[in-house]
């Protein structure tokens, strides 16, 4: 139900961002959303490879969405390997990005290089938030999972950074070795510029750790993700929801709406839903006045 895209439609993109926005629109609960650039592939030069980039999101297409769609808000993507990194770096902030969003194990970087330090630097001076992914990535092929895990982000946290770990370090049952769960929360106790968010957490391989999570141990610290366009899953969560309304979320169209639904039910508590906007609201105002809405 969230992915019953034509990809051979040249106007894809366009009717992906409309649907987008219309669940957003439609949610009870949800008033707006991040919504991610994604930088590619880059070579040694920093070069963008097309061949090994399986997504690859622009981030002038992510501004011109968000200016389309009052529902969205920029997160912009940008490889700290590309030569004028730091360019494009003033340049999104300037433009109004409420965070950088990275996916290591799929942008084949390794976050923990010692010449990506002068970018964490810059993005403390911006105050631009970072969102990395944290855990095992199983959407793509060729992944370079360790890539994801949270160690690897010490040196933006000894930056300054605010980070934000997404889906909490974890990984399924069966890689094991990926899972970062309890590293995250070491991680938290030691890094007051350190969140973790709830995305995926009610996906087929990861619902499992959403009732491990100690979330009032550290009261906004956690905050909201869905991770759409994969759709959360309401059955897995049927002991605690019932039968009834988990067969009613499994058959309701909006996934935004489901993923939060679920969430609350099962125990989320409300702070962490609230935390989203307080991390982000100093950007947030940044892209509203640039783009009108103040």
């Amino acid at each position: 139900r969230c992915v019953d895209f034509d990809v051979n439609d040249p106007d894809v993109d366009r009717v992906y961002a409309g649907r987008l926005a219309t669940l957003i629109r439609t949610s009870e609960h949800i008033d707006r959303a991040v919504v991610f650039a994604m930088d590619g592939v880059r070579d040694e030069k920093g070069a963008l490879n097309y061949e090994k980039s399986h997504m690859y999101v622009p981030n002038d297409y992510l501004f011109e969405a968000c200016r389309t769609h009052p529902e969205f808000l920029p997160g912009a993507s940008v490889h700290p390997g590309r030569p004028d990194a730091l360019d494009e770096l003033e340049r999104v902030s300037a433009l109004g990005a409420v965070l950088i969003k990275w996916l290591p194990p799929l942008q084949l970087f390794d976050p923990s290089k010692p010449e990506y330090r002068k970018f964490y630097t810059k993005l403390a001076e911006l105050k631009l938030p970072l969102l990395g992914h944290t855990g095992c990535e199983h959407t793509f092929p060729n992944m370079v999972q360790e890539y994801g895990h949270p160690e690897r982000y010490v040196a933006a946290l000894e930056e300054g950074v605010t980070v934000i770990f997404a889906h909490c370090g974890v990984a399924c049952k069966i890689h094991q070795s990926h899972h970062k769960m309890l590293k995250v929360f070491e991680m938290l106790a030691q890094y007051p510029n350190l969140y973790a968010d709830t995305s995926a957490l009610c996906s087929f391989l990861k619902f499992y750790t959403l009732a491990q999570i100690p979330f009032d141990k550290f009261p906004g610290r956690f905050v909201h993700g869905s991770d759409y366009p994969i759709p959360p899953l309401a059955i897995p969560f049927v002991r605690k929801l019932g039968l009834a309304k988990a067969i009613k979320l499994s058959r309701d169209p909006n996934p935004l709406e489901v993923d939060w639904q679920v969430k609350t039910t099962v125990g989320v508590p409300k702070h962490v839903f609230e935390a989203t906007e307080q991390v982000l609201l100093p950007r947030i105002e940044v892209w509203d006045t640039l783009r009108g809405d103040a």
